[in-house]
Order: structure tokens, then sequence, then C-alpha cells
């Protein structure tokens, strides 16, 4: 059940190829259909893996590639709360939240083109995530709204939109 990717072409199945599109540089916000696809498909376990997979590498990008980082964070954050719990199981195993989060602490990256910092984007994401992968409780409350769909959601820096308190 593979398709080609034509810019690559490299062979991803159909999950691989959303999970890039939603982790894309493109600066366009991602739809809701897109991330709420994304997160149905972690109830299936050979996706959630292929998912996961995915994002684990994209995590990896540097550069001029950093959205795929930024983007691939905030779905981390939509999964957690939206997708099957495995996907929380998964983000609390230290080793995941040392090799793959907590290096995008120090990220780096000037834009030459308009001098931004994106670096600062990240690295304040990275924090926000792992901080919110601790607070179990927390995520519990998420998770509880959203499945009665009363979750506000996240802005782009990894807060949850609304009056739901975050945690200190």
């Amino acid at each position: 059940n593979r398709v080609i990717h034509k810019k690559n072409q490299l062979l991803y199945d159909p999950i691989e190829t959303r999970v890039r599109e939603a982790t894309s540089n493109n600066p366009a916000k991602n739809p809701e259909r897109l991330r709420r696809e994304i997160a149905e498909a972690t109830n299936n376990y050979e996706h959630f893996l292929l998912i996961l997979q995915t994002i684990w590498k994209r995590l990896e990008s540097r550069g001029k590639d950093w959205r795929h980082a930024y983007k691939s964070l905030l779905m981390l954050l939509y999964l957690i709360v939206h997708g099957h719990d495995r996907v929380y199981k998964e983000m609390q195993v230290t080793s995941n939240k040392q090799t793959k989060i907590e290096p995008l602490r120090h990220f780096e990256y000037i834009d030459e083109a308009d001098g931004k910092n994106y670096g600062e984007l990240l690295r304040a994401l990275a924090t926000r995530v792992l901080e919110f992968i601790a607070d179990e409780d927390y995520v519990k409350t998420c998770r509880g709204l959203a499945a009665k769909g009363e979750f506000p959601g996240f802005s782009s820096d990894g807060t949850v939109k609304s009056s739901l308190s975050a945690p200190p």
C-alpha cells in the first residue's frame, strides 16, 4: 500500500505521506482535518509506528528545514491529546525525550534572508512539549476534555488556548 513520492521517487505509505504533509516546510497552519486524520490513524498499531517513525525523522531536521521539527512538535502535542494513549506512553519513555526532543532545546537557526531567529521558536516549543509530557495529570485533563469535544487546542507556541490553566 505504498505510493511513490514524485519529488524524490521514494516509497511512502499513505499515512507517512500525510505526516510528511503535516510536518512540511510550508508555513501555513495544517488543517484540523489533517491533524484529526493522523490522530485517528494512531489507533492502528502499524500506522502508529509509521507516524512516530516519520515524526522522529522530521525532528532531526535542522537549518532551513526547521519547520519540519517545529511542526512535528506541534503534531506530537496534538497526538498526545487526541491520539491513542500509546502516543503519550511512548513520549514518556526517557530515551525518546532525551534523544529526540531534548536536543531541540538548544536548537539554533537564524534565517539569513530575513534575519529572524527561528531557533528561539523551536527551543521554546521543545521546552513546552517536555513540560507537557512531564505533567501526567494535566495531560489526563486535556485528554478527557478532548474526548468530550471540549479541548480548545494549542496555540503555535504549544500552550493550550483558553482559560484552562497551564501547568506551573
